[in-house]
């Protein structure tokens, strides 16, 4: 055996492919291990480097894994008919062999049967016994790992005797030990690359193998000092695997020379090999300015800046010469960077592959799969229903998209949910589309549905059944069909990556099948069991990876870094919290229980002591990292990550305090001064116009220049873009809408407009609003609370019904309440049992009713205030009212109480189930058309008779807190206060309101007669006002905003506080608020008066 070592400063592998040419020479065939991680790079830059030579000695090289060797020597047919399980039938195994332990004999892990992550650490742990050549028994003793055992004992059992999975490298190193491959090995060599440590497996085959070949030659990074230093080194885990082979068998130990190396690299490595031995040099090491050119550590704002900043310098690389492929990013968290990592090398043209496993959990047809077990689970809950048909692999070929969308409507807006309701018809016959959803029903929901007759059952089948129930299920469901067309489609749109994962998916599912079959044939489960357990495998599965072999920049986790990577570095995302990273242990075995193991085995038995490793390995990386660059390296850190501040990690801490100030560069999202670096790309430009164009008005009178240089740019841009011209002349106006035709108006409106009064409040709310509810028709799906229109019409019909029962009064009151709630809950139960949250609020209806019904029953036992009508429409058939028009609009409505005092003055009375108050300045701004229409309607349906006024009435259960009050018999006067009528009363009705109980009339709120007039004139005035914007065809988005208000918490101005339909109008508050919105509230009550009295109001 021959250990070559070298700094990690050098280049390693230029010396073992000398080696391995030297040994190319002599005809021997030279097989080239590198680690796992790293393969595929690795052979890809052998074979590169070999091109200069012969062609035909790279046959002779085979660059690979210690798993994969025995494949070239191991060349017997392996006759079984067994199943070999993978990653997804492993786990499956040892579901059923927890399912045939008793809670008696595994009291601490039997209720984890079915839990995905304790089964992950079942295998887990079983690899890491095979990688350290160690059986269960092997185990330290106590409760916990003899429950361990029994399961390890019996699933090896189980393996061993139903299945073809054992492990290939053990047994190819037991036949090398045995001499089984002499003749085969007598002319090769073997050269291993990268390692710095062995597992025990690893470590048993290089015993059995290395005198067994022609040479072995080991490749490591170490120093002269770090193989007497002991643990004051950081080649520490190196120098302990010397140790260990030097102590077994003779080591020839030599170390390679190579030429010097950049200067500040080596400065580096010094620097982490004293920190890591607490040593002081007595030498000064100094990072200087002239070694910024090859090294830089970076700060940035946020992740966002962070990524602009890397882009930009690749494409400035990129146009002096460089290619994509001499780039790597190294990121501190894969997962967190990946979607703005890729949307900005989009932005900027820069082609990459990130090497982040991409899971399988979001094809449509595991999300098929997932709905399918919601649906069982949840009892066909509506958004697991919807979520299946919205994957479109369980559909009629021939679907069409839209009626899926009428069928998600329907269920939403109806709350239907429940086998029952999904396999009856549908009977809502006022919906227009109820024959196209009741046919998608009853195809793909109904009892005859191919869903039905798999999930119809509850009761077990075994294995083999569901097996063959799901196949039917996937063709007659037409799921292998969509599936067939989703792949030929993309194939056929030069869309292979998304072919290729449409056929991996496809395949995973046909071998996890195929691997349950084999675990759970004849095993009984339920449909819940079975799919659970297929879900759990497509889940977890993950798309195979292309790996980068043309001009890309590669991305991957700095974790997987080596040195001498690439030519340039950008390590990204460091901070403090991830750099270096801090591993918890999560398996089932303590550290403390690891070293107990390592104590008591033998030599070739040895297992990883976690909390150890990962210190030398965390160690490694760092000291590889800084080792990764040819010509530059850049680390950085952003000064926001995921929401947090983030801190310089104790390595860039390190490097700074030795570090001229030139190394640490701030990078800013816009930064005027550095105005080249902003020149990445076009379209990268482009995206930064607006924030450019901000910080040189911020900064107007310092940036003169600065300036001069941006608008020649932008006149570059403009001329050769004709998109970004346009562009340009659209930013002004973003959300300004276009007028209406002449054509559609007339479609839309024709010669008169009909609407309700509450929908011209919703105009001057907001005009587009209006538009889209009132002339589109646009609904949002209602839930049934407490202010929702149901409740509000179950209240109006509640007290309609009581106020006209015959001969009522205040002594039958309550009777006659009881039986109108009972009847009219009845014919509402269908609304208020849909949900939950129905379900909470009908419990709350008869409380709420009870309550207000007090003021009611006031009401009835008074002479001064008698109800003549109730429900009183105007503007529909047969009105009682009649119709109301103002010029050519014509308003519809209903009055909920038609009051008339005992001197004959008529008046209004409005339910509300929230506070209302009269407000002139509501008024004033059209926000507030119902009383004065109302009575308008009042005085024109009854011209002889005088207007009292009008009156909210709120529906509520008034709280009262009880540490408020001193005596229990206060709380009747205390609700009584509570319930009370408010409005608008005309001064000669006064007198008379105010004597009756249960009715507050403010000061502000009383107005004479001539008052009364201008009022409702102004009204009149705002309905035309509307009428012709209308007309004309103009739609602006401007909702209400109050200046003393401003945008609130939410982020809204007052007009969009409760809109839904701000993904449509696209209003934005801190950009629009002054040009787009219409300011209320300006004028006092007093000069509203003064103005109505006078020229009347300026439109």
């Amino acid at each position: 055996m021959e250990i070559l070592y070298t700094e990690i400063t050098q280049d390693l592998t230029e010396g073992l492919l000398e080696i391995s040419l030297e040994e190319l020479e002599k005809n021997r065939k030279v097989y080239y291990i590198v680690p796992s991680s790293m393969s595929f790079e690795k052979e890809k830059e052998i074979l590169e480097r070999l091109a200069k030579g012969s062609d035909a000695a790279v046959f002779d090289l085979l660059v690979t894994r210690f798993k994969q060797l025995p494949y070239y020597f191991d060349k017997r047919e392996k006759a079984t008919t067994k199943t070999e399980l993978g990653t997804a039938g492993l786990s499956m195994l040892f579901r059923r062999v927890l399912r045939s332990f008793s809670k008696e004999e595994i009291p601490l892990y039997f209720s984890l049967q079915d839990s995905a992550g304790f089964l992950e650490m079942l295998i887990q742990l079983r690899i890491e016994l095979l990688t350290a050549n160690l059986s269960v028994e092997n185990l330290p003793d106590s409760p916990k790992n003899q429950e361990l055992k029994k399961i390890l004992s019996r699933f090896e059992e189980k393996l061993a005797n139903d299945y073809a999975n054992y492990s290939e490298f053990g047994d190819f190193t037991s036949r090398l030990a045995d001499g089984e491959f002499d003749f085969q090995l007598k002319d090769v060599t073997i050269v291993i690359d990268g390692y710095t440590r062995f597992s025990a497996e690893e470590e048993l085959f290089i015993e059995s193998i290395q005198d067994r070949v022609a040479r072995f030659v080991i490749g490591t990074y170490s120093d002269e000092n770090s193989l007497t230093a002991g643990s004051e080194t950081i080649y520490i885990s190196t120098s302990q695997m010397i140790g260990r082979f030097r102590s077994k068998f003779p080591v020839e130990l030599r170390k390679m020379a190579f030429s010097s190396v950049n200067e500040v690299y080596n400065k580096l490595t010094k620097l982490l090999d004293l920190d890591s031995r607490f040593a002081i040099s007595d030498q000064n090491i100094e990072i200087n300015s002239a070694d910024a050119k090859y090294f830089r550590i970076w700060e940035a704002e946020n992740q966002k800046v962070e990524i602009e900043g890397v882009a930009k310098e690749i494409r400035q690389k990129i146009s002096q010469g460089a290619f994509f492929k001499d780039f790597t990013v190294l990121v501190g968290d894969p997962a967190a960077y990946e979607i703005t990592l890729k949307e900005i090398f989009e932005l900027h043209e820069i082609p990459f592959f990130y090497a982040q496993e991409e899971s399988m959990s979001q094809h449509p047809l595991v999300i098929f799969f997932e709905s399918l077990l919601s649906i069982k689970k949840n009892n066909y809950r509506t958004d697991d229903v919807v979520n299946l048909l919205k994957s479109k692999v369980y559909t009629d070929v021939n679907l069409d998209e839209e009626v899926i969308d009428y069928f998600e409507y329907y269920v939403q807006k109806y709350k239907i949910s429940g086998r029952k309701k999904f396999t009856e018809a549908f009977n809502e016959s006022e919906f227009s589309k109820i024959e196209l959803v009741n046919q998608l029903r009853e195809n793909l929901l109904g009892n005859d549905s191919p869903l039905q007759v798999f999930l119809g059952t509850n009761r077990q089948k075994t294995g083999k059944k569901w097996v063959s129930d799901l196949q039917v299920l996937l063709e007659n469901g037409n799921v292998m069909a969509n599936m067939n067309t989703y792949f030929s489609e993309a194939e056929s749109e030069n869309k292979h990556q998304m072919a290729d994962k449409h056929e991996q998916v496809w395949q995973m599912l046909i071998s996890i099948l195929n691997e349950f079959l084999a675990v759970f044939s004849d095993e009984k489960l339920k449909s819940v069991e079975f799919l659970d357990i297929l879900l759990a495998g497509l889940k977890n599965a993950k798309y195979r990876q292309i790996p980068a072999n043309v001009d890309v920049v590669n991305i991957k986790d700095y974790e997987l870094v080596e040195p001498k990577t690439n030519k340039y570095i950008y390590a990204i995302g460091l901070s403090q919290t991830n750099f270096p990273r801090i591993k918890k242990n999560s398996t089932l075995l303590s550290d403390e229980e690891r070293l107990e193991i390592n104590q008591t085995t033998d030599e070739n038995q040895f297992i990883e002591q976690l909390n150890v490793v990962n210190y030398q390995k965390n160690q490694f990386t760092v000291l590889s990292l800084v080792n990764s660059a040819k010509e530059t390296l850049v680390l950085s850190m952003p000064q926001i990550m995921a929401n947090e501040q983030g801190e310089f990690s104790p390595v860039f801490q390190l490097f700074l305090n030795h570090s001229d100030e030139k190394i640490l560069q701030k990078i800013q999202e816009v930064n005027l001064f550095e105005s080249l670096e902003h020149i990445g790309n076009s379209r990268s430009v482009i995206s930064m116009i607006g924030k450019i164009e901000r910080e040189l008005v911020e900064t107007e009178e310092k940036n003169d220049d600065k300036r001069v240089f941006w608008s020649s740019i932008f006149r570059i841009l403009v001329k050769s873009n004709p998109d970004f011209q346009k562009i340009l002349l659209d930013l002004a106006k973003d959300i300004d809408t276009v007028n209406l035709s002449k054509e559609t108006l007339d479609q839309i409106y024709g010669d008169k407009l009909y609407a309700s009064v509450s929908s011209f409040e919703r105009f001057y709310n907001c005009e587009y609003q209006y538009f889209l509810e009132t002339t589109l028709g646009l609904e949002t799906f209602e839930n049934i609370d407490i202010n929702s229109k149901i409740v509000g019409n179950f209240f109006h019909e509640v007290f309609e019904k009581v106020m006209q029962e015959e001969a009522l009064s205040a002594e039958n009151f309550d009777e006659k309440l009881i039986k109108v709630l009972h009847d009219v809950d009845s014919n509402y139960s269908r609304y208020f049992t849909q949900d939950a949250t129905a379900r909470f609020t009908w419990t709350n209806l008869e409380e709420i009713v009870r309550q207000t019904a007090t003021v009611l029953k006031e009401t009835v036992s008074t002479d001064e205030l008698n109800t003549l009508l109730t429900e009183s429409s105007f503007g529909l058939p047969k009105s009682e009212l009649g119709n109301f028009s103002v010029d050519d609009i014509y308003l519809r409505g209903r009055i909920d109480r038609l009051d008339q005092l005992s001197s004959d003055y008529l008046g209004a009375i409005d339910y509300k189930s929230s506070a209302h108050s009269f407000k002139l300045q509501d008024a004033y701004d059209g926000l507030s058309l119902q009383f004065m229409t109302y009575l308008d309607v009042i005085k024109e349906a009854f011209p002889n008779q005088k207007i009292w006024g009008a009156l909210y009435l709120q529906f509520k259960n008034q709280p009262i807190n009880l540490s408020e009050i001193n005596h229990l018999s206060e709380i009747a006067g205390l609700l009584k206060e509570s319930m009370r009528y408010d409005g608008l009363v005309l001064e000669e009705a006064a007198d008379q309101i105010k004597a009756i109980e249960n009715i507050t009339v403010k000061k502000s709120n009383i107005y004479n007669q001539e008052e009364f007039e201008q009022l409702l004139k102004l009204n009149e005035n705002h309905y035309q006002h509307a009428g012709q914007r209308l007309k004309s065809g103009q739609i602006a988005i401007n909702p209400i905003m109050k200046r003393s208000e401003g945008i609130d918490q939410t982020g809204n101005v007052r007009g969009c506080r409760y809109c839904p339909l701000k993904s449509i109008c696209r209003f934005e508050a801190n950009v629009h608020m002054n040009e787009h919105s219409r300011e209320i509230g300006q004028k006092s009550q007093a000069e509203i008066l003064a103005e109505l009295k006078g020229e009347g109001r300026n439109e």
